[in-house]
């Protein structure tokens, strides 16, 4: 919990960092935004509570997933600091996180836990991004089909295969959040499960949920490299890709 007091509401921008001991930023919040999640504050004493978690993995937009959380993980037990900028003005006060005294788990084990989490956060927030990329370079296919600027079958085949990379990566037949009780579950929903199973409790992941998280990571890998393959051979021949993925930023 950060307490604090402002004599009058920023002018410009207000952020809370919170760093770790190599004085990395492992979280921000800003009055401007930030993923999404605005900072609120007001002039005179305000409180801020960080529940100690890292930034979720990207999702995209209409996503359903069943029991397939994108949370970011805990942060470990050890120093950390918080940091507070008021249109520019910077304070900074370190604090400890504690380790929950009712497990038993070592300091390794919850590093451990946290590297497993952020691994599969990571890994989970290229595969979205990837998706969105597919979504963007189809649409953008079929008004260039539409209006004669690529060869019908050429384009038609490019979405083809990036239409297959999809399906294997998301269940694309979602549409409501009952539906993956009649669709079976594809890569990016096994592997956010493993937040479900690793993530509850404070506890070193077991070797077979190790095994679990390689062998679904080497499978969405494939489908990664497939897609590359398509962007660089294919795609960067049809269009402006740094024009496409900069209009996915904007958005």
């Amino acid at each position: 919990m950060v307490y604090y007091h402002l004599k009058e509401t920023p002018k410009d921008e207000m952020r809370i960092e919170f760093l770790n001991s190599r004085n990395e930023v492992v979280r921000a919040f800003s009055t401007k935004g930030i993923d999404g999640d605005t900072l609120k504050v007001k002039a005179g004493s305000n409180e801020f509570n960080w529940n100690l978690r890292v930034p979720d993995a990207k999702a995209f937009e209409g996503m359903i997933m069943w029991s397939g959380p994108l949370t970011g993980p805990k942060v470990v037990p050890g120093d950390y600091k918080v940091r507070m900028i008021v249109d520019g003005a910077t304070q900074e006060q370190p604090f400890k996180v504690l380790a929950d005294p009712r497990y038993p788990s070592t300091q390794a084990d919850l590093q451990a836990q946290y590297d497993f989490l952020l691994a599969v956060r990571d890994k989970l927030t290229e595969t979205h991004q990837t998706i969105t990329l597919i979504r963007e370079y189809r649409s953008s296919l079929q008004d260039m089909i539409a209006s004669k600027k690529v060869r019908a079958r050429q384009g038609e085949d490019i979405i083809k295969s990036l239409t297959s990379i999809e399906e294997t990566l998301y269940q694309t037949q979602n549409q409501s959040r009952q539906d993956p009780l009649n669709f079976p579950i594809r890569l990016n929903n096994k592997l956010a499960h493993l937040n479900v199973i690793v993530g509850t409790g404070e506890w070193r992941p077991t070797d077979g949920a190790e095994q679990v998280r390689q062998d679904i990571t080497k499978r969405i890998d494939a489908e990664l490299t497939k897609f590359k393959d398509i962007e660089t051979k294919q795609l960067a021949n049809l269009m402006n890709l740094d024009e496409l993925k900069a209009a996915i930023d904007m958005k």
